[in-house]
């Protein structure tokens, strides 16, 4: 892969088509920066090639790749994303208002902790044939989301009238989860979800890692 060539682009972003990876690529859209996709075919084993690893010995996608000033490489989710939005804070962080900020800071967090992470332990469970423990992270999962309505109260958005990471986080779970969702009781979230669905930053995050979009 050539990973470190001086003649790369300053914004490089290595994924698939798993919700991290998506997150992060909404990331840069929304946040307007220019960048180059790589989409690493995990079946083909792609993360376990030396280069590949030189860049993240785990293994794991996403790899925000950042040579604006120097060499930086991110392989956290939520730390690329909070990087993205301090790039472009006026299109990803809720302003400068004490009170927006903490509610972005809750909602956001909420999703992280409360709703993508026992999805993601659900999945780990499966993968160890623990089909019972997995069914319940999964449904425990799905309840968080669904709670989560409660934080539309000041505006569209889940901080409020402003657009910010808070609604990436949690716009790729609820897509995810989309058919375990009571979307009939809960008029706020469904006209939430629909939406961020309708923005173009988000449409174009969610294609990036199409297998044949070219890079």
């Amino acid at each position: 892969m050539e990973m470190f060539k001086m003649d790369k682009p300053e914004l490089e972003l290595y994924g698939a088509r798993t919700g991290n990876s998506l997150r992060a690529a909404i990331a840069l859209e929304e946040a307007g920066l220019a960048y180059v996709q790589q989409f690493i075919d995990l079946r083909a084993g792609a993360h376990r090639q030396p280069d590949f690893l030189a860049l993240n010995s785990a293994g794991q996608v996403p790899i925000l790749v950042d040579r604006r000033v120097s060499l930086m490489v991110l392989t956290q989710s939520n730390a690329i994303m909070m990087h993205i939005a301090n790039a472009a804070p006026e299109r990803l962080l809720p302003g400068k208002s004490a009170i927006r900020r903490a509610r972005f800071h809750e909602s956001f967090f909420y999703f992280i902790t409360d709703v993508i992470a026992p999805n993601n332990a659900a999945f780990q469970m499966k993968l160890a044939g623990k089909e019972k423990e997995a069914d319940y992270l999964v449904w425990r999962s799905v309840a968080k989301l669904e709670a989560s309505e409660r934080f539309l109260v000041d505006g569209p958005y889940m901080a409020g009238d402003r657009f910010t990471l808070a609604d990436i986080a949690g716009y790729t779970i609820a897509r995810a989860s989309e058919a375990s969702v009571a979307w009939d009781r809960l008029g706020r979230l469904k006209a939430w979800f629909d939406l961020v669905g309708s923005r173009d930053g988000v449409r174009r995050g969610l294609q990036a890692f199409d297998v044949r979009k070219p890079n």
